[in-house]
């Protein structure tokens, strides 16, 4: 509650970023969209959307002024093509894309993972780049990309070799091949690309 008293008390502000969460139902994803809608000085309006075709309980909290869910799945062109169409997206100016839709499971179908992690980022990224409103696009990849190996400097950097070797775990070969495609698209004239490559902590 004071939270919320706290977040209306706020002004208004045009430099506010508009942001679309995909992945958002995810444990990472409701951290993010909690932390974001939390920074109203900085966030206007947070569209979260997941394969969920219900919005669940724990977005219930939010105000909807200022957060809305839509399902979609991103492998369905069409349900891309309605959402980005649609009178709510218009109005809500989107122009920031946090793609966060990530198989984390190694031992979930290699098919099914792949379309996802693979497939669906592609998708995404492409989605982005032609749609004018939308200047920024954020890639949440992993620190497994990167190759291990015994020469490596004890703290890797964005210059160390990914992992391109033959018998590597599928998974990871998802993870590698959804980062190029975004690093593919640093250099488009509009879009700024923006990949993280997080580590575990234990």
């Amino acid at each position: 509650r004071l939270r919320a008293s706290r977040a209306q008390a706020v002004p208004k502000s045009s430099s506010k970023h508009n942001v679309l969460i995909a992945g958002a139902t995810s444990v990472i994803g409701r951290q993010v969209v909690e932390q974001l809608y939390y920074d109203d000085r900085n966030v206007g309006h947070i569209m979260a959307v997941a394969r969920e075709s219900q919005k669940p309980y724990y977005f219930d909290e939010y105000d909807t002024s200022r957060f809305s869910y839509h399902s979609l799945n991103i492998l369905k062109p069409r349900e891309f093509t309605n959402l980005f169409l649609s009178e709510r997206f218009r109005d809500a100016q989107i122009d920031t894309v946090l793609h966060l839709a990530f198989m984390h499971r190694s031992d979930a179908p290699a098919g099914e993972r792949h379309e996802l992690n693979v497939d669906g980022t592609r998708a995404m990224l492409l989605k982005c780049a032609e749609t004018d409103g939308i200047r920024k696009f954020v890639f949440l990849s992993s620190w497994d990309v990167y190759r291990l190996k015994p020469h490596n400097p004890v703290l890797l950097d964005e210059r160390c070799d990914l992992n391109f070797a033959q018998r590597t775990h599928g998974w990871i070969k998802d993870r590698v091949d959804a980062d190029m495609q975004c690093r593919a698209m640093m250099d488009h004239p509009r879009l700024q690309v923006v990949v993280l490559r997080p580590t575990g902590i234990v």
